[in-house]
């Protein structure tokens, strides 16, 4: 009962924290991961031109892997006692730091998921009332959603949020062929 009220309150008052990893071919092997140093919550740091998020794109930056934005709320992955949070806490030489030279919007402007052959145009992505314009990579690929204070919790009418997690996902400056767009429509704060 304990661990059962601790969970709950960890959720609505502490709140998820997420880190971006790139997986191998069986969806558990580690092979890189972004963890941020401040900002932690899917919704605090997933705006364009985050150094954390910018990071990660240039380890994607035309060069598709596995990725999962993934929350330390998580199941436990297949067959493991931990999920891909625990995983990553545990394997401190694969982390990437968070760099403060990002690639930029002009050269990650098209996140595609190579599996699904979808992409999404960053240029699309409407501002909020501060300026600010969500980064759709960490919505899509999520793992967790919901579990958490920080997660989103608006209007999916397409079920976007986590559809991409653990597929092949790149980004690019240039508009890829024979691929389908997605409109990132998430209802995101302001």
């Amino acid at each position: 009962m304990f661990l059962y009220l601790h969970r709950i309150l960890n959720q609505y008052i502490m709140g998820q924290y997420f880190t971006g990893v790139i997986v191998k071919e069986n969806k558990t092997t580690i092979i890189a991961f972004v963890a941020p140093n401040g900002w932690r919550k899917l919704t605090e740091h997933s705006h364009i031109g985050n150094h954390f998020v910018g990071t990660f794109e240039k380890l994607i930056h035309e060069n598709p892997q596995r990725v999962v934005w993934s929350g330390d709320y998580a199941d436990h992955c297949k067959g493991l006692k931990s999920n891909l949070t625990d995983r990553c806490d545990k394997q401190p030489e694969k982390r990437v730091e968070v760099e403060d030279k990002t690639l930029g919007l002009r050269k990650t402007r098209y996140i595609l998921n190579i599996s699904k052959k979808l992409f999404v145009d960053k240029y699309k992505v409407k501002a909020g009332s501060w300026g600010l314009r969500y980064n759709p990579l960490p919505f899509l690929t999520c793992d967790s959603n919901g579990q958490g204070g920080g997660d989103y919790f608006g209007a999916d009418p397409n079920n976007i949020v986590g559809s991409w997690c653990k597929d092949y996902v790149s980004v690019q400056g240039t508009k890829p062929k024979g691929f389908t767009e997605l409109i990132f429509d998430l209802d995101l704060p302001n």
